[in-house]
């Protein structure tokens, strides 16, 4: 409807406030161009008995903040200066030596990882293998009737 319209989703929002809550005389008022949407849309949100008085007072004036100017501009300017200087103590960072041996030393650090997560696996595959053996062993001395792994050459013999 915005692009239809020519003008912004929140303007087509005040709009249907408006036209939702308006009273008929501030919907004319719209429509006639006396007063604007933005206005109509405040309007609208007061009872319809009050909304004719109320879009005939002014907006009320938004007050300067009490501020001075001239110490509000220092403040941005030193803020502004502090912002550069540490954009420019980033870049120099980026390009130092620290921060080369920084990158060499994650990629050693990820070579590593990955070395570990193979001996974990080689590790996991060798106790897999020890516990078969271990299975294997006890079946074969109960089957020759002996108490240890030593005696099994010995029994085999007989």
């Amino acid at each position: 409807m915005a692009v239809a319209a020519g003008t912004t989703g929140r303007t087509i929002q005040q709009a249907k406030a408006v036209e939702e809550s308006g009273s008929v005389v501030l919907r004319e008022a719209v429509k006639a161009g006396e007063i604007s949407v933005k206005k109509a849309a405040k309007v609208a949100k007061l009872p319809k008995a009050k909304q004719a008085k109320a879009m005939k007072e002014p907006a009320p004036k938004k007050e300067k903040p009490k501020d001075d100017d001239g110490e509000m501009v220092k403040e941005l300017e030193a803020a502004d200066s502090q912002i550069r200087s540490l954009q420019e103590l980033v870049e120099s960072l980026k390009k130092s030596d620290l921060a080369k041996e920084v990158v060499k030393w994650r990629e050693k650090f990820a070579q590593l990882e990955g070395r570990l997560r193979q001996c974990m696996t080689t590790k996991g595959e060798a106790e897999k293998q020890a516990k078969y053996s271990t299975s294997l062993l006890a079946q074969i001395r109960k089957a020759l009737k002996v108490q240890k792994n030593s005696e099994i050459l010995p029994a085999l013999k007989k």
